[in-house]
């Protein structure tokens, strides 16, 4: 998922030299794949506990499984913009998928964030937790950063 939000960040080495139209599809083939595994874990998770959201690390991943699915409409509607742009302005609506975006992908690094806490594997060495966790923060942020530059420029057009 990290990969599929910097599809369309310029400075991205792997999509710079693609087209517009292929960032997207690109985007929209790693999010329906990325997002899909978080929506089928989080269901069975869900299905295995009762949906007994007794953690945090619950909390924020049945939360992230929610966003997730509205994110996944409101992208359906991005995608085909130009057929929806009678009930919904593209900019808008791109804008608050961009928002449901980093918010969706910010809970699911926190939910994982959490979850090295209930990791069997990782009850002595703390080193190594510790280490996992600050690698799934500066994902969190290096993966958010052209996301959020775009959202500022969104939201400079709406402005406007």
């Amino acid at each position: 998922m990290a990969e599929a939000m910097m599809c369309h960040y310029q400075y991205n080495s792997w999509t710079m030299d693609y087209s517009r139209a292929t960032k997207t599809y690109l985007h929209a083939i790693l999010q329906l794949f990325g997002g899909g595994c978080g929506i089928a874990s989080c269901l069975v998770i869900c299905i295995e506990l009762d949906f007994t959201l007794g953690h945090l690390h619950g909390r924020l991943g049945f939360a992230a499984f929610i966003l997730c699915c509205i994110s996944f409409i409101s992208g359906f509607l991005a995608f085909f913009s130009k057929y929806f742009k009678v009930c919904v302005s593209p900019l808008l609506n791109k804008t608050v998928h961009n928002v449901l975006g980093i918010v969706t992908f910010a809970l699911g690094q926190c939910t994982q964030y959490y979850g090295y806490q209930f990791a069997f594997y990782l009850k002595k060495p703390w080193d190594l937790l510790i280490l996992l966790q600050v690698i799934t923060l500066i994902i969190l942020v290096l993966a958010c950063w052209g996301p959020l530059k775009s959202l500022s420029h969104k939201y400079v057009s709406l402005a406007s």
